[in-house]
């Protein structure tokens, strides 16, 4: 009676870890229903590493979404040590017994590999197997949070192909992190220096003239330097004339009245104040009435 609820516990916890981390025993020994791996296949799947990262020999992908997801594998394996590789199986196939065997090929080929089996349509029932080198530094319990992950993420998608397009994203995306977590990410060794800012220095009004012409220059602004200078110098020259310019204004003679020699004081006195205005700016007569009372 001991021995029999000894191993009904163990059947439990078998059960439990197979939920959590991805099916760890064979379906065939549970006892779950299934179609079988069509024998024609098998040399595809279990005969060893394939050229291309994607397996697929019943077709399950049409050859645009099998070429999308080959050069997604592609761009993977070019940004990361550890290789992905994706076999597809259709939702009701199960897989045989000593399946750990069929995949040696696939994870002793000296690099480190993470195998997908993924069944189309089944994102929780996805397996992931490391290569040796990788299942002795990956804790188990990481690899069933990393299915976990990427199972609901997928399950959020409404379609098949969305959901296995998905599951390689969240895969690829902790796989990084994983080669993190390992330091195997290298950081890189060459770096851009940042050049610090200059001091600004205070500048002349000369230097800022100078600063100027030689932006307008740059800018191709001559035909507005020549109109520039041009109209600089002709306002130049012509305050030079204004301000040179003298007047030479006439002297009246007065005609001797009563024996003077001008009037008796009544009447307009004309006067020119300044040398350098135009006689017409000084037109107006200063009136002087009795000025000599």
């Amino acid at each position: 009676m001991r021995v029999c609820c000894v191993a009904a516990i163990l059947s439990l916890a078998s059960l439990a870890g197979a939920e959590e981390f991805g099916p760890s025993l064979p379906e065939e020994g549970l006892g779950l229903p299934g179609v079988a791996i069509p024998a024609d296949c098998w040399p595809d799947y279990f005969g060893g590493p394939a050229e291309d990262d994607l397996v697929d020999p019943q077709g399950l992908l049409n050859s645009r979404e099998r070429k999308d997801r080959e050069e997604f594998l592609r761009y993977h394996a070019d940004d990361s040590r550890i290789r992905l590789r994706a076999m597809i199986f259709d939702h009701d196939q199960r897989f045989p017994s000593d399946m750990e065997r069929h995949l040696e090929p696939w994870l002793s080929s000296g690099e480190p590999t993470a195998l997908l089996l993924y069944r189309m349509g089944e994102p929780a029932r996805a397996e992931l197997h490391f290569s040796s080198d990788l299942a002795q530094e990956v804790p188990r319990v990481e690899v069933g949070r990393l299915i976990g992950q990427a199972a609901r993420a997928a399950q959020e998608e409404v379609g098949d192909l969305d959901q296995f397009k998905e599951f390689c994203l969240q895969v690829s995306i902790r796989l990084y992190w994983i080669e993190r977590s390992l330091g195997w990410v290298e950081e890189p060794a060459d770096t851009i220096p940042v050049a610090e800012p200059e001091p600004i220095e205070e500048a002349s009004g000369s230097e800022l003239i100078k600063e100027a012409v030689r932006g307008a220059w740059d800018a191709g602004g001559l035909p507005f330097l020549v109109a520039l200078s041009s109209f600089i110098s002709f306002a130049v020259l012509r305050f030079i004339i204004r301000s040179r310019r003298r007047y030479r204004f006439p002297e009246f003679e007065m005609d001797p009245r009563l024996g003077g020699a001008h009037g008796a004081g009544v009447g307009a006195v004309i006067s020119f104040g300044s040398t350098t205005q135009s006689p017409s700016a000084q037109k107006s007569p200063t009136v002087d009435c009795l000025g000599g009372i």
